[in-house]
């Protein structure tokens, strides 16, 4: 996850995506880990066709962790 959250930075969107799934397919019920994965395929180039399934992931992120600001922070973003 932290490795995602770097690469994120670093504009690595690729590699990000895949440590990001990585972490999410490990623990699935990380809010966190469902949002950055999210977050950082709405920020891929040409992601535009995606943002409703992305906008889903991230609302299911907000129901399941709704005390996370970073998690709200994104699906603002998306909306």
């Amino acid at each position: 996850f932290q490795k995602a959250e770097v690469l994120f930075k670093k504009k690595m969107f690729a590699a990000a995506e895949l440590e990001a799934k990585r972490a999410y397919d490990d623990d699935p019920e990380q809010s966190d880990y469902l949002a950055l994965l999210a977050w950082i395929q709405a920020n891929k180039p040409n992601s535009e066709a995606q943002l409703p399934q992305i906008l889903d992931k991230l609302n299911l992120a907000v129901k399941r962790g709704p005390e996370s600001e970073k998690n709200r922070f994104y699906r603002a973003q998306v909306l």
